[in-house]
């Protein structure tokens, strides 16, 4: 049986529609027996967080564009406005009213537009728009970028009903320009801008495909991927004329020439998409759609509405009609339970690897652990990470040539340092550069005559797989130098010899578990005993420190109850990350800090 139902505009026929589905819920209707079919992906996205909002799971899988993201256009808002006001003071000041009704409420907006215009000041002379040029203007791109998100958008996007994918397109965008900051395209925020302009005038997409719910909602699908698929109730959204129908002369009242006309193939495929989205439905079909836009324009339902000869009806305005658009317009600061996140991270979790940088990162804080690994909250490279990845590659390489029987000599290893650093000068200050680049060239000084003595039959940066009681597990060992059926395992490090030390010591009463250096070393030479790829044994586990002060060679001892007592705690680790036990936290981190109760 088929509906015809006709909404006052796009608000009231959402809200409409999300009622129906909670009602035939609640009635004994299996979320996964209803389909919402729409012409494209974006029809859906509202709906989407209405029945988030509801509690009602939900499956969707859409291709979106990450520029299209409200929060990264104002994302993008902030990062203009701070270009603007560092080129000129007050430059930016017709951004400003467009940020405040973004982070403030509406009492504070009123009397902050009050005090401008009494007092006739600029609003970038206020402390909160100082705020977001000081955040916005220390540090490399990544530094600012960085700030201004942590500072004003991660709290937002934590009590977004639809918090994890939000999350995940501010990741694919942060990826995106580091990508286009170590090609050197970017090196500043007017580059930055620059290159999202000319995306969006030339319409390049940056995508993401948006992955909502696993098997077990109601279904939120476009017309072309329905094909094939059947459900008990599908509701068509969105039948209005330029949703569903190709460009074309305005619903036929007048004729156009014959060279801007559809063609008959393309009125028939449009026809036939209609007709797949129709035939969907096993017993019952409801098509909706709207009178007018939000901005009160006339719309038109589709031709192939008329063409099905069903009574159209006009729906009843919904109850909870003003609620719905408080909550879309952001008026009601309720933080709504994630009903999706449990289910998105187990999804996340059914191919992961325990490492033994998570190992550690876990152990130090789970509630830090979630947002840096699961899920993957942007944050620039930090000055430390950049310097060790090229202190790691130029031993790689030069190993990797040694091997090749192409001894490098030490000029070769200092330029071939300058040159990985150099790969990080967008994302460190000209200050940060200059300190990073004398503190390699005096600590490979020092390690340079180690290198060239040391075993050259090696292994470098060796990745692999290894299940450890159960527990899957990926581990990336910077060296291994072979004797025979035995391995010498070293892991390089470059931080401060004081430090090292007191990370490499042995279980003890204060530490149960010692250092994280020591457990990260155990869980490679416990991977070395599980593995089947290699017939190797490590004979020695050793810690490689190349310092500025001092290079040290330290060689770790363990007993068998150390291994027996690194294995139990990577059984255990993983048991509380599968079940997702991440609520417990260090309190000194920034989740900590800034956490939600």
């Amino acid at each position: 049986m088929i509906h015809a139902l006709q909404h006052e505009n796009k608000a009231h026929e959402v809200c409409y529609i999300a009622n129906i589905i909670c009602e035939k819920i609640d009635h004994g209707t299996k979320p996964e027996d209803i389909a919402v079919i729409y012409r494209k992906n974006s029809n859906g996205a509202e709906l989407m967080n209405a029945l988030i909002k509801r509690k009602i799971p939900v499956v969707s899988s859409q291709k979106l564009n990450v520029l299209d993201n409200p929060y990264i256009q104002k994302f993008v808002k902030y990062l203009e406005y701070i270009y603007q006001e560092i080129s000129y003071p007050y430059k930016g000041e017709y951004l400003c009213y467009e940020l405040m009704i973004f982070d403030a409420d509406r009492q504070l907006v009123n009397e902050t537009v009050k005090t401008v215009r009494e007092e006739k000041v600029k609003y970038a002379t206020l402390p909160y728009f100082q705020d977001i040029v000081q955040y916005g203007s220390v540090g490399t791109v990544s530094d600012i970028m960085s700030n201004v998100f942590n500072r004003y958008f991660l709290d937002k996007l934590r009590i977004h009903p639809n918090y994890i994918n939000e999350l995940n397109q501010f990741n694919s965008f942060f990826n995106h320009i580091q990508t286009e900051i170590n090609k050197d395209r970017i090196r500043d925020i007017k580059d930055l801008l620059m290159i999202i302009r000319r995306m969006q005038e030339m319409d390049i997409l940056l995508p993401y495909y948006q992955i909502v719910g696993m098997n077990k909602g109601v279904n939120l699908i476009t017309a072309h991927s329905s094909k094939g698929l059947e459900y008990d109730t599908v509701i068509i959204m969105d039948a209005i004329s330029t949703n569903w129908e190709s460009m074309r002369s305005g619903g036929q009242n007048y004729s156009m020439p014959d060279t801007l006309t559809i063609s008959i193939d393309e009125e028939e495929a449009d026809r036939r998409l209609m007709y797949v989205a129709v035939t969907r439905a096993k017993k019952e079909c409801y098509i909706h759609f709207s009178s007018a836009s939000e901005d009160g324009k006339l719309l038109q339902p589709s031709r192939f509405v008329h063409e099905l000869n069903v009574d159209i009806k006009t729906a009843t305005v919904p109850h909870n009609i003003t609620e719905y658009i408080e909550e879309k317009l952001a008026l009601s600061a309720s933080k709504y339970e994630l009903i999706q996140e449990r289910e998105y991270v187990a999804d996340m979790l059914t191919t992961y690897k325990l490492s033994p940088s998570h190992l550690n990162a876990y152990m130090e804080c789970p509630y830090g652990f979630y947002h840096n690994y699961i899920l993957r909250v942007p944050a620039p490279p930090s000055e430390p990470m950049m310097y060790g990845n090229a202190v790691h590659n130029t031993l790689q390489k030069y190993y990797e040539n040694a091997k090749k029987g192409e001894d490098m000599s030490y000029d070769d290893v200092i330029e071939l340092f300058r040159t990985e650093l150099y790969r990080y000068r967008n994302s460190l200050t000209h200050e940060q550069l200059d300190r990073k680049l004398h503190a390699g060239i005096k600590s490979l000084e020092k390690y340079y005559p180690v290198m060239a003595a040391s075993n050259k039959v090696t292994l470098n940066e060796f990745a692999f797989d290894v299940i450890i009681e159960g527990v899957p597990c990926f581990l990336k060992i910077d060296k291994m130098a072979f004797d025979g059926h035995y391995a010498e395992i070293s892991d390089y490090k470059t931080g401060k010899l004081e430090n090292t030390l007191k990370e490499c010591g042995q279980p003890d009463e204060k530490n149960e578990f010692g250092g994280k250096i020591w457990r990260q070393l155990m869980m490679y030479k416990i991977a070395m005993d599980y593995q089947k790829q290699f017939p190797y044994t490590a004979k020695s586990i050793n810690v490689d420190v190349i310092d500025i002060k001092e290079n040290r060679k330290i060689e770790l001892e363990y007993s068998l109850q150390d291994i027996n007592t690194i294995i139990k705690l990577i059984t255990s680790t993983y048991a509380k990350i599968m079940n997702q036990e991440f609520t417990d936290g260090c309190g000194e981190c920034r989740w900590c800090k800034t956490k939600i109760v």
